[in-house]
């Protein structure tokens, strides 16, 4: 993928939305349904399809169940709510019945200059890189119950948003060192009418 660097400053304490301040000029780069998603204000409702993989060990299944990451299916319905309030965006997804949950924020201390998406325990810091008409996010850092966790143990995978077909597309992939893939998903979202 290559080596992306830049320095973000993010103004705090406005009201514009979370990943147009975070980008900033980098927010013109995105396709027309990436933005729409992202600069909503009050709740925005989403709805589409979505394909769920899960990995093949044992480990990787039960620590994807005790995260709340959905069963393996294909082609199922996907709901998401996202509630834009106080600079953050907070992710009510279902897929087919089975919700999960979290929260986008800007990072702080030792997540400065990230964006950070917060799963329970567990929370990630990570570079918003838009190229090629994507907005691809990379892991940096991430802690586990406020702890600082290493960087060999950090989760990866190829996460990205993109316009197909005039829709917004999603593509999440986490892969655990030593374990290999936890879950992948991926599929598309249109706003509700």
């Amino acid at each position: 993928m290559g080596i992306a660097t830049g320095q973000r400053t993010v103004r705090r304490g406005d009201d514009t939305p979370l990943f147009r301040r975070f980008l900033d000029s980098g927010w013109q780069l995105l396709p027309d349904a990436i933005r729409e998603l992202h600069s909503g204000t009050g709740t925005g409702r989403f709805s589409g399809s979505a394909s769920v993989e899960q990995g093949i060990s044992a480990l990787s299944r039960s620590i994807g169940r005790m995260a709340g990451f959905p069963a393996e299916a294909s082609g199922i319905p996907v709901t998401v709510r996202i509630e834009y309030r106080k600079g953050k965006e907070r992710w009510f997804r279902d897929f087919d019945g089975h919700r999960f949950t979290s929260t986008y924020s800007l990072g702080r201390r030792w997540f400065d200059g990230l964006i950070c998406e917060r799963f329970g325990p567990v929370k990630v810091g990570m570079a918003l890189v838009p190229k090629d008409g994507q907005l691809r996010y990379i892991t940096r850092r991430w802690s586990l119950l406020g702890l600082p966790m290493p960087g060999f143990l950090l989760p990866k995978g190829q996460m990205y948003e993109a316009e197909i077909d005039g829709r917004f597309n999603f593509h999440v992939e986490i892969r655990l060192p030593l374990i290999g893939l936890l879950v992948a998903y991926k599929g598309w979202l249109a706003p509700e009418s």
